[in-house]
């Protein structure tokens, strides 16, 4: 049970981390679209 636990715990950390990844590219990418990087910085 403690391992089961701790595989969950470890893919919801994977999960978190590529979604954190995947909004901060789309993020940058609409800056970029919309001309206002400068803004971003």
């Amino acid at each position: 049970v403690r391992k089961a636990q701790d595989a969950a715990f470890v893919d919801g950390a994977v999960v978190v981390k590529s979604y954190g990844y995947f909004f901060r590219n789309w993020s940058l990418r609409s800056h970029v679209n919309s001309g206002s990087l400068l803004e971003f910085h």
